[in-house]
């Protein structure tokens, strides 16, 4: 894709219900749209993780007692 992985995650945040995502749903989206990340090899869920938690228009959510699960969500 011709756009940083940040970006893929922001359209990715940006395009869901809610405006938030875990990281999982963040990759997950990225990995429908883009085919060239389904390969193992091009994989960055690590990458992506980084990335989002250095860039300050990301915000980080922590989960609910309502939310229960792995993961925080990120806006």
């Amino acid at each position: 894709p011709p756009y940083p992985i940040k970006v893929l995650a922001e359209a990715a945040i940006k395009g869901s219900r809610t405006g938030k995502l875990t990281l999982n749903e963040i990759c997950d989206s990225i990995t429908k749209k883009y085919t060239y990340f389904r390969d193992p090899e091009n994989a960055r869920k690590g990458s992506t993780r980084h990335d989002i938690s250095q860039d300050p228009r990301f915000i980080k959510h922590e989960r609910s007692a309502l939310h229960p699960g792995r993961g925080a969500y990120w806006s």
